[in-house]
């Protein structure tokens, strides 16, 4: 009797994990392709300097994920006011 019940709680694990996994597999390959996108449109910037890019790049590096939401919500919509 135990034996069945350790084998439907292993059914269980087995489940969650998989759906878990798929999860942060999701969540981590969105956060890439934030990342991947945000690296090209600091690069395609016309109205930033090397530097601000520059700079704009070591957030993105450093922050992956709040870095590349900053960019698209602060930072490229204010490009002529950062510019140094």
């Amino acid at each position: 009797m135990d034996l069945l019940a350790y084998v439907a709680d292993d059914d269980k694990n087995w489940l969650w994990g998989l759906i878990s996994g798929t999860c942060g597999l999701i969540c981590t390959l969105g956060t890439l392709i934030l990342f991947i996108a945000a690296l090209v449109s600091i690069i395609k910037a016309d109205r930033l300097t090397t530097a601000a890019k520059i700079l704009w790049a070591v957030v993105a590096f450093a922050f992956p994920f709040i870095g590349s939401l900053a960019w698209f919500f602060w930072g490229k919509n204010n490009q002529d006011k950062l510019s140094f």
